[in-house]
């Protein structure tokens, strides 16, 4: 290994170690401290409750499929 290649082995690591680094850091910094403020008012951080709803279209489609077979009968 010559010279040059070192110099390019060298500086891939260091660019990979910077940002590693730096994702680390903003993790750490900024994403972990919304996370645990919302843990502290919701509970469990999952998005499963924001999205939470009472319409069940497989119930509505047999109500609406029974209203037409008794319309359809008379």
């Amino acid at each position: 290994m010559n010279k040059q290649q070192k110099i390019k082995l060298i500086v891939a690591i260091a660019f990979f170690l910077l940002i590693t680094g730096m994702s680390i850091v903003a993790y750490i910094k900024i994403l972990k401290p919304i996370r645990d403020t919302r843990n502290e008012r919701t509970g469990k951080f999952t998005l499963k409750g924001k999205y939470k709803t009472n319409y069940n279209p497989d119930i509505i489609d047999s109500i609406e499929a029974k209203e037409k077979r008794k319309h359809h009968f008379k």
